[in-house]
């Protein structure tokens, strides 16, 4: 749910190719669409994160009664809405560009229309957890980015950046053999350098260096591979 009323503006969607995506209202220009389809494709997505994190939401070690956590570009709002069901003492907000999530939420859960490009409208020192997933090719300064998460962060709280490096990589190299991978990570290769949203924040350690740069103390990496798959010819 949202606590003030969604201004018409905000659901003017655009449409593109069939598809709709958020509203002009902002500078900003998400990548993905926000129509029913995309959803879905956000909670498939939730799901195999969750799995690959052993059926956990985070790594980060944050308290057991946690009271305040954001969830940055929070989509259809689905990790949102499972940490506030798993932890019910904690004021949870998920923000987006698009009002598109459920109203039928945890009470301890709801969302507000925010660019996370922009100056974020919340005040300094507020989070205990920020939680910031899969916002690749949508950022042009990401060390601005980490920035304004440093000053919503509250001291001793923590902000937990996933990002996912888009190039196919195998154990044995066989996908460096495949041309349609290569054309897969050269199309995002020229879209992000044209957009100057990179979709590779692992390259020269963005990712990394901007949230050192922002201020950040005790960080950690974790690099996770997505698990094998069966290929059928």
């Amino acid at each position: 749910m949202y606590p003030d009323s969604v201004t018409a503006s905000i659901l003017e969607y655009r449409t593109i190719q069939g598809r709709t995506y958020h509203s002009d209202r902002y500078a900003s220009e998400y990548v993905m669409p926000n129509d029913e389809q995309q959803l879905q494709s956000v909670d498939i997505t939730h799901h195999y994160l969750t799995m690959l994190l052993d059926n956990n939401l985070f790594l980060a070690p944050i308290p057991p009664h946690v009271q305040r956590v954001l969830d940055v570009g929070t989509g259809s709002g689905i990790w949102a809405i499972d940490f506030a069901d798993a932890y019910p003492s904690a004021q949870v907000i998920g923000s987006d560009l698009s009002p598109t999530q459920p109203e039928w939420v945890p009470p301890n859960v709801h969302f507000e229309i925010a660019d996370a490009t922009l100056t974020w409208p919340w005040k300094d020192n507020y989070f205990d957890f920020i939680h910031i997933r899969y916002l690749f090719g949508s950022v042009q300064d990401w060390p601005a980015l980490f920035q304004e998460a440093y000053r919503c962060c509250a001291p001793g709280g923590w902000v937990q950046s996933c990002e996912a490096d888009i190039h196919f990589y195998s154990d044995d190299g066989t996908t460096d053999s495949e041309p349609a991978l290569q054309k897969w990570a050269d199309l995002y290769e020229k879209g992000g350098a044209e957009t100057g949203r990179t979709f590779f924040l692992q390259q020269e350690a963005l990712q990394e260096r901007s949230i050192t740069e922002a201020g950040f103390t005790d960080v950690r990496i974790f690099d996770y591979k997505v698990r094998r798959w069966i290929c059928l010819r």
